[in-house]
């Protein structure tokens, strides 16, 4: 079966992940497509509350827009302990995902991905393991700040891993700021004037979220010849005020 192509204006994938608007994209059905011939995208994030799973097929490696379509036979499923969950099916246009949810979200909790196909070699045994939780100490929720003349110090309880932090912050009013980080040293803080004012906004007050991800890269089933990009994840939010 030949690839369906598309140009759609993703505007919901956007809202996500910020630059999947106007681009073109195909979808192949799997079974036309070998195991050896594919990409595998597999996430599992905690929020604290659950823990979404997200796994994503493509051809031609992690920059490709031609994804992969689950033919009848072949599936997708997550082992947590002794349940299987069956990914459930996604799309936009020809962007296709699989996802599932579970409630837990602890540290070191494991999760299996297993691709089970009908003609071709299966994939069971992609592994995402999540961090320890963590939790904001500091500042308050919706807590105020000037962008212009405040910094902006953030901490957090627990730190000291040895998993990949990054932080960063958002807002409608200024410029989005995102910092990887050297270890996880529990604080960082964003200085006066790194919060820089779009020009149309420079008397705006707005809501700023700062997000803390700690993530633990995961290990890929050798089966997806063409590599693949798996990790587990803690991911926090802190609602704050930006004044000018």
């Amino acid at each position: 079966m030949k690839p369906m192509k598309c140009m759609h204006t993703l505007s919901l994938l956007a809202v996500s992940v910020g630059t999947f608007a106007l681009m073109a994209c195909e979808s192949v059905d799997s079974e036309d497509i070998k195991t050896s011939g594919m990409h595998a995208t597999f996430t599992a994030k905690a929020d604290g509350t659950d823990t979404a799973l997200e796994a994503i097929l493509r051809v031609g490696g992690e920059t490709s827009t031609t994804y992969v379509a689950l033919s009848d036979g072949d599936e997708l499923a997550v082992t947590h302990g002794d349940e299987t969950l069956t990914l459930s099916e996604n799309h936009l246009g020809d962007y296709y995902y699989y996802t599932a949810s579970v409630p837990t979200t602890g540290a070191d909790e494991r999760f299996v991905l297993s691709f089970t196909r009908a003609e071709e070699d299966s994939a069971p045994e992609t592994v995402a393991t999540l961090p320890a939780p963590m939790a904001f100490t500091s500042p308050a929720a919706d807590t105020t700040f000037s962008r212009g003349t405040d910094a902006i110090t953030v901490t957090w309880e627990p730190s000291g891993s040895t998993d990949d932090v990054n932080i960063d912050i958002a807002g409608e009013c200024f410029v989005n700021v995102m910092e990887n980080l050297s270890g996880d040293p529990g604080t960082y803080t964003f200085e006066a004037g790194d919060l820089e004012s779009r020009e149309a906004d420079e008397d705006d007050t707005c809501v700023a979220t700062v997000t803390l991800t700690k993530k633990r890269t995961g290990t890929l089933d050798a089966a997806f010849g063409e590599g693949g990009k798996v990790y587990g994840a803690q991911v926090r939010e802190l609602s704050l005020r930006v004044d000018p």
